[in-house]
C-alpha cells in the first residue's frame, strides 16, 4: 500500500526490499531473495547516494551468489561508506566463483 501512496520515496521501496530479504533469511525461499532484490534494486534508481541501499544490495546478490554483481555494489558502496561493509563479506564475495 505504501508503494501505491509514494512510489517516488526510495525509503519505500528500501523498506519493502528489507522486509523481503527477512522473509528470505527465515525461510531461504529464492523468490524472496529475488524480490528482495527487485526492491532495493528500485530504491537504488531513485536514490544512488544511500550506502545502506548498497550495501543491502552487495549482501543480497552475494546471497544469490551473483559475484559481478555483488562486486559492482560493493564498489558503489565503498565510494560512499567503506566503512559499510564487514571484512567477512568482502571475503566471501571474493571467495564466489
Amino acid at each position: 500500500k505504501s508503494l501505491k501512496l509514494n512510489p517516488v520515496n526510495p525509503v519505500v521501496w528500501a523498506s519493502t526490499g528489507q522486509a523481503y530479504g527477512n522473509i528470505y533469511m527465515e525461510t531461504t525461499d529464492r523468490k524472496e531473495l529475488d524480490s528482495c532484490i527487485y526492491y532495493f534494486r528500485q530504491s537504488y534508481q531513485l536514490d544512488s547516494s544511500n550506502g545502506g541501499t548498497c550495501s543491502k544490495l552487495t549482501f543480497a546478490y552475494l546471497e544469490a551468489m551473483q559475484k559481478d554483481s555483488a562486486k559492482k555494489f560493493q564498489a558503489l558502496t565503498d565510494k560512499i561508506d567503506p566503512q559499510l561493509l564487514s571484512l567477512e563479506i568482502r571475503e566471501k564475495i571474493k571467495d564466489l566463483k
